[in-house]
C-alpha cells in the first residue's frame, strides 16, 4: 500500500543546541511554521535582487551586494529547518503546513540559482543557470512522485538543496573576493556549472527505492516519546509528517524536560515548551 507521508531530510543541525534553543523560543512565541516558511522566500526574494544588482554596480559595492546574497541563501536555509523544527517539534502547525512548507522551496532554489547566470554577464550564464534550476526542480519532483507511490525517499547526492545551497554561497563568497580582478562572472560560471552537473548526478540516488518497513514497527507519534536529543530521521511530523503534525499531533520531545512522570501526555502543550525555553543555550535537550 502506498505510503503518503510525507518524508523528513535527515539534518544534523536539528539536533544542535542553538537550533532546539531558537525553535523553542519561536515555539513558545507561537510564530506560525507557515509565516516562517514564508520568510524563507522572501529571503529567497531578496537575495536574487542582490545577485541582479551586482553587475549594474559600480565595482567598488559589487562585492557587497554578492555577499549580501550569499547572506540571505543561508537565512532561507535557517528558515527551512525551523519551520520544520516549530511545527514538529514545537507542535504548533495546520493542515496546509505540507504546502507551506514545500511550495516555498520549489520556488525558492530557482529564485537563487538563475540570477547568478544573469549576475555573470557572460553569454551562456543565463542559460545554463536555467539548466541548474530546472534540474533542482526535478530532484524534488522525482523524489516526491516515488514518494506518492509507496516508495521511500531519500535526500543524499553530491547536490541535494543543502550543497546546491552551499556551493552557491561559496561561490557567491569567492565571486565578491575577486571582483577587483574581474573574475566574479568566470567564478559564478563554474559555480553554476558545477551546480548543474552535480544535480544531475543527485538525480540518480534522488529515484526513490523500495518503501521503509520501519512505518510497520512505529505506532503513529511514538518517536515523539525518544530522547529528546534525538528525532526519527525518516518522519516529517506527528503521525507521519508534517502535515500531520499540522493538524494538531505534532511531536515536542525536543521540548520535553529530561525525565517525564508515569502517565505523561504523549505531547507537550506550549506552556511546558515555555518551561523548557528557560533552560540556557548550552544546556541539554
Amino acid at each position: 500500500m502506498p505510503d503518503s507521508r510525507p518524508a523528513r531530510r535527515p539534518l544534523k543541525t536539528r539536533n544542535t543546541s542553538w537550533a532546539r534553543w531558537l525553535a523553542c523560543r519561536l515555539a513558545a512565541r507561537r510564530v506560525s511554521p507557515n509565516a516562517i516558511s514564508i520568510f524563507s522566500l522572501v529571503f529567497a526574494g531578496v537575495g536574487a535582487l542582490a545577485m541582479l544588482a551586482a553587475p549594474l554596480s559600480a565595482p567598488e559595492v559589487r562585492g557587497l551586494w554578492l555577499i549580501a546574497a550569499a547572506v540571505c541563501i543561508q537565512l532561507r536555509l535557517l528558515c527551512n529547518l525551523l519551520d520544520g523544527m516549530v511545527a514538529v517539534e514545537g507542535g504548533l502547525g495546520s493542515r496546509t503546513g505540507e504546502i507551506y512548507n514545500e511550495l516555498p522551496d520549489r520556488l525558492a532554489d530557482p529564485l537563487l540559482i538563475v540570477p547568478a547566470g544573469y549576475a555573470t554577464g557572460i553569454a551562456g550564464g543565463p542559460e545554463l543557470a536555467w539548466v541548474a534550476a530546472i534540474l533542482a526542480l526535478l530532484t524534488a519532483y522525482v523524489r516526491t512522485l516515488g514518494g506518492l507511490a509507496g516508495l521511500s525517499q531519500h535526500f543524499a547526492g553530491p547536490m541535494a538543496k543543502p550543497h546546491r545551497m552551499a556551493a552557491m554561497t561559496l561561490g557567491l563568497l569567492l565571486a565578491a573576493l575577486v571582483v577587483p580582478w574581474g573574475m566574479e562572472g568566470a567564478v559564478l560560471l563554474v559555480t553554476l556549472a558545477v551546480v548543474a552537473l552535480g544535480t544531475l548526478i543527485t538525480l540518480i540516488p534522488a529515484a526513490p527505492g523500495p518503501s521503509c518497513a520501519r512505518w510497520n514497527r512505529h505506532e503513529p507519534g511514538s518517536f515523539c516519546r525518544a530522547d529528546p536529543g534525538r528525532i526519527h530521521p525518516a518522519v516529517h511530523g506527528g503521525a507521519g509528517g508534517r502535515l500531520s503534525a499540522h493538524g494538531g499531533r505534532g511531536a515536542a520531545g525536543l521540548f520535553r524536560q529530561p525525565r517525564e512522570p508515569s502517565g505523561y501526555p504523549g505531547h507537550l502543550g506550549l506552556a511546558a515548551a515555555g518551561a523548557a525555553c528557560a533552560d540556557p543555550p548550552g544546556g541539554g535537550g
